[in-house]
């Protein structure tokens, strides 16, 4: 039985083929069991600088040229190139060996694996998918493979697929960090964020300094709204990758929500520097300066996310129309906002942000039976649209149809008992129908749960005068 050779050092790895044959066989000279000991050994080490040594991808490539110049046909020497110069991002010449790899040898499971994932990121999602699913019929239990096929259907949004593989990679290799932060990534996008923590928080166990996993944690922490837990991780997630605009842009929209508008402001406008024409950071900075009441500078927004649009460059898209028209609605020109909303709704009439605008539009505008038109339009597209509920009642309790109003503010708060909004129409509703007491609990319940402090006071003092003290 032949000693255990171990690789600890650099000295170990540089020392030469023929001292290690020597130590193995010191009284054999064979020259072709050599020359075959001379290659395996110098892909291992290869593939021991590949793994071991970070990024030494020239030292790797060094070892695997002697390789092929004994060898130049051998497929599995060829994968490992391959694989290096994929590394190095030298995409040519990977696919040159690793085309070359799998003519020699059809069913090279590395080889296929690597082509695969060298098409991926050179955007050829189908030919990437032919590589790994001739490799999945090939070992069907290729872990890696799987989690790669799961990645190509991540970036083509079919999350059923994504899933089907990354599950079974996972029951193969339960703490596969990759799987469980692309799994993570996957329930996020089917609005699956609990099942998207437990995967991420598994993850950052494993590896509590993965970026990815952590900007992911932090995005699902924002859409359950626990806004304030999902800063730690996009923070320690910018500290790696500080300009990273998906962070910097998640980070933006909870201190909005968190009414911390100059560090929000902060964020979107490096991520404007570090991308400057993203119509996601302009959306998002257009909806904090919305917050802040700085309608000017949120119209200017638009008006330039309406010129990067392409949509827009031949006629303005119902979306971002629509988006200016309640722009105007909130600046109190409600003849520039009724225009724009008409305008989104004849490209789109069942465009459902503009008809929610326009008709809390006509409701301001004292046009009740036109706002429960679109409101009632609406609410056949998406039948608990919580403001679009809230609304109705609004023009409900405003017509005096307080019963009506009622139903359909009890609705809206079913779905989401803490909607400041719902809250105060309700309230108000039932001051109208004499119950004092039960408009004061819903009124103080909103005034609880309100962020906006000057329109807390604001509201606090028209109670006041109505006579209910809070």
């Amino acid at each position: 039985m032949s000693p255990v050779i171990r690789f600890t050092t650099s000295a170990d790895l540089r020392q030469g083929p023929v001292k290690i044959w020597k130590q193995i066989n010191p009284n054999k000279s064979n020259k072709y069991k050599f020359l075959s000991f001379f290659i395996k050994f110098s892909i291992f080490i290869g593939q021991k600088l590949l793994k071991i040594r970070q990024k030494k991808y020239d030292e790797a490539l060094k070892d695997i040229n002697k390789a092929l110049e004994i060898d130049p046909n051998n497929s599995y020497a060829l994968w490992v190139r391959g694989e290096v110069n994929l590394k190095k991002e030298n995409f040519d010449e990977a696919f040159e060996d690793l085309n070359k790899a799998l003519e020699i040898d059809p069913n090279n499971l590395c080889a296929l694996e690597a082509r695969g994932e060298a098409n991926f990121m050179n955007d050829k999602n189908d030919e990437a998918l032919k590589d790994l699913d001739k490799t999945l019929e090939i070992y069907p239990n290729n872990s890696h493979a799987l989690v790669l096929r799961g990645y190509v259907y991540y970036f083509q949004d079919d999350y059923d697929e994504v899933l089907k593989n990354l599950n079974k990679a996972l029951e193969i290799n339960p703490s596969d960090v990759f799987a469980l932060r692309i799994r993570g990534d996957a329930y996020i996008g089917q609005d699956k964020f609990e099942e998207a923590l437990k995967d991420l928080d598994k993850g950052l166990e494993i590896n509590p300094n993965n970026t990815y996993a952590l900007r992911a944690r932090g995005r699902a922490y924002k859409s359950l709204k626990k806004y304030k837990e999902s800063i730690p991780d996009l923070t320690k997630s910018l500290e790696t990758e500080p300009d990273n605009v998906l962070a910097l842009n998640c980070r933006a929209e909870s201190y909005r929500e968190l009414r911390e508008f100059d560090k929000a402001l902060k964020d979107v406008n490096q991520a404007l520097q570090n991308s400057p024409n993203d119509p996601d950071s302009l959306t998002i900075r257009l909806d904090i300066y919305k917050s802040m009441r700085k309608y000017e500078a949120a119209l200017t927004d638009s008006n330039e996310l309406m010129k990067l649009c392409p949509h827009c460059s031949r006629c303005p898209c119902a979306n971002h129309i629509g988006a200016r028209g309640n722009i105007y609605r909130l600046m109190g020109k409600y003849e520039e906002a009724h225009k724009d909303l008409n305008r989104a709704l004849e490209q789109d009439p069942k465009n459902i942000y503009a008809l929610s605008i326009r008709g809390r539009l006509y409701g301001v505008l004292d046009k009740y039976e036109d706002a429960l038109k679109d409101i009632n339009k609406l609410l056949e597209i998406v039948p608990n649209d919580i403001w679009a509920l809230t609304t109705r009642g609004d023009v409900y309790r405003r017509q005096g149809n307080f019963n009506a109003a009622i139903i359909d503010l009890n609705k809206a708060l079913k779905i989401d008992p803490e909607h400041s909004f719902a809250l105060r129409i309700r309230g108000m509703t039932y001051y109208s129908l004499n119950k004092h007491k039960d408009a004061i609990r819903d009124l103080d319940k909103s005034l609880k749960v309100e962020k906006d402090r000057d329109f807390k006071i604001k509201m606090l003092n028209i109670y006041h005068r109505m006579g209910l003290y809070i």
